[in-house]
């Protein structure tokens, strides 16, 4: 009953936060508004931080605190709800657009993938790899976009500079052969757009990648 109590004490805690830091990113979105910087790239990048500083530091606490998927998985259900309810009031322009619901797609492939790895292999630190993967991974990827082109568009420098990040945290965690082939598969999986989103992409390749790696060594 405690281990069940304290997982529900951090998963609101995580919920909080989470909610917190997406209303901040409001001020961080007006800013650079201000700076001059176009609308689509401020959302853009508002996105990014979302995923770095939200669902980011979310995984990479998950292992520490739960010990299932119950919580975490929830709680990205939850989210995505809050997400589509308010895209229904008019979104929050600071990271939602009318023509992309991206961001509900994000949180839904972050707890599938949580869930589908853990139920292979019931080890959740190779778990949190696809989410990793689709929050940092990506974040960095549009940051770096952002700040080579200076506009929102798919291009291999993004893709370059997640695999930076992808790679080593692949054979951290699944080793030299199987790690390389994940982080490599989902820096070239983030160039997928049609037809399904990338975050869903990312988070299938590597989801079952990593199910590989742990059934086959």
């Amino acid at each position: 009953m405690d281990g069940i109590v304290s997982e529900l004490a951090a998963g609101g805690t995580l919920a909080i936060y989470t909610i917190l830091l997406i209303a901040g990113v409001s001020a961080v979105y007006e800013k650079m508004r201000e700076m001059g910087l176009g609308d689509s790239l401020a959302v853009y990048v508002s996105r990014k931080l979302i995923h770095a500083l939200a669902a980011g530091i979310a995984t990479v606490l998950v292992p520490l605190v739960f010990h299932t998927p119950l919580v975490p998985a929830a709680l990205s259900a939850a989210l995505a709800a809050l997400l589509v309810a308010f895209r229904r009031k008019g979104g929050m322009r600071w990271f939602q657009t009318s023509n992309d619901a991206n961001e509900v797609t994000f949180v839904v492939s972050w707890g599938a993938s949580l869930t589908a790895v853990w139920l292979a292999t019931r080890n959740m630190t190779l778990a949190i790899l696809p989410p990793l993967y689709i929050s940092i991974g990506d974040a960095v990827t549009g940051f770096v976009r952002a700040a080579v082109l200076g506009r929102r568009e798919k291009h291999w420098v993004g893709n370059l500079a997640m695999a930076a990040f992808t790679v080593p945290v692949g054979v951290a965690l699944l080793g030299p052969i199987w790690g390389v082939v994940t982080g490599a598969a989902a820096a070239v999986a983030e160039r997928i757009n049609r037809p399904v989103d990338d975050n869903v992409a990312v988070a299938l390749v590597t989801t079952l990648l990593v199910i590989a790696a742990a059934k086959l060594g």
